[in-house]
């Protein structure tokens, strides 16, 4: 399914700064002209906070020997 949008709606690509992307399904966005693709359903940011409170944990364990 793409969604068809005016040319001034359109979301700007993040690699080749075109106007060319297209929602492919409830969450998947794809550029038209590089073929970048994003998917929203997954959280960026969980891997990230994941390893730092790792970090944490083994730095305060360590700071407790």
């Amino acid at each position: 399914m793409l969604s068809s949008q005016p040319y001034q709606e359109q979301l700007e690509c993040p690699r080749c700064h075109q106007h060319s992307i297209v929602q492919r399904n409830r969450d998947i966005y794809q550029c038209l002209n590089c073929q970048f693709q994003r998917d929203f359903s997954e959280s960026a940011g969980d891997g990230f906070v994941g390893t730092l409170v790792a970090a944490l944990a083994l730095v305060l364990l360590l700071a407790l020997v």
